[in-house]
């Protein structure tokens, strides 16, 4: 019967070479758990974000006031000289915002779709004329962002709206426009202009030149007079 032989013992080099490999394999494994964790991190704050950019898209509104008249394609315009409803909700950083009609301040108040091509134009127009110190310190203009598509271009509107670089006053309508339509709108972008005394005044729609704009805050500015 033979003799079990022993094991042969490991040289230097294979022991080495084991050592290494499982050095190896534990930095694999330390490698592969960084990048797990990293690509998880990264995904959590894509669909934060997702969830604060939709969240921002629509919220409710409060309308306190009588709606006014649909802004007529031609004539004279109904809501001339009525009272604006006051708007109660939240804006596109997420704060509560109010615009009061009645607030003693002239206002001009500014509606614009995402999608819409003539507002992608009329926004970063209306931002130039701003930074430069266009609007009147006697007056006020808000925005509203309405006839939300998340199917269509720009969606969501908050970040369109801080890629132009526009910081007014913006407030976030319902998905079925309910801000909108108690002003009257029937196009894009729509522009309303009312007095201290909460008066509407002026009405537009359309691409508008910064002139007419300032025709709308002087009109807001001089009211009934």
């Amino acid at each position: 019967m033979s003799t079990p032989r022993a094991p042969r013992p490991r040289t230097t080099q294979v022991s080495a070479a084991a050592r290494a490999g499982e050095t190896g394999r534990r930095t694999w494994i330390i490698v592969a758990a960084v990048v797990v964790v990293g690509l998880a991190g990264v995904l959590a704050i894509s669909l934060a974000g997702e969830e604060s950019n939709s969240a921002a898209a629509v919220a409710d509104v409060a309308i306190d006031g009588a709606p006014l008249a649909p802004y007529p394609s031609e004539g004279a315009d109904p809501a001339v000289g009525e009272t604006a409803p006051t708007l109660a909700g939240t804006a596109l950083d997420d704060t509560p915002l109010t615009i009061d009609p009645g607030d003693g301040r002239p206002k001009v108040i500014a509606f614009f779709a995402h999608w819409c091509p003539v507002c992608q134009s009329e926004v970063p127009t209306l931002t130039s004329w701003l930074d430069g110190g266009g609007l009147s310190p006697d007056a006020d203009l808000y925005g509203v962002s309405t006839g939300v598509d998340p199917a269509r271009g720009n969606y969501p509107p908050a970040p369109w709206f801080a890629r132009e670089g526009w910081t007014q006053p913006t407030l976030v309508d319902t998905a079925t426009s309910t801000a909108a339509l108690s002003f009257g709108l029937t196009a894009y972008p729509y522009f309303v202009a009312v007095d201290a005394d909460g008066r509407v005044v002026a009405r537009a729609t359309g691409a508008l030149s910064i002139d007419a704009v300032e025709q709308l805050v002087d009109a807001a500015i001089a009211g009934g007079a």
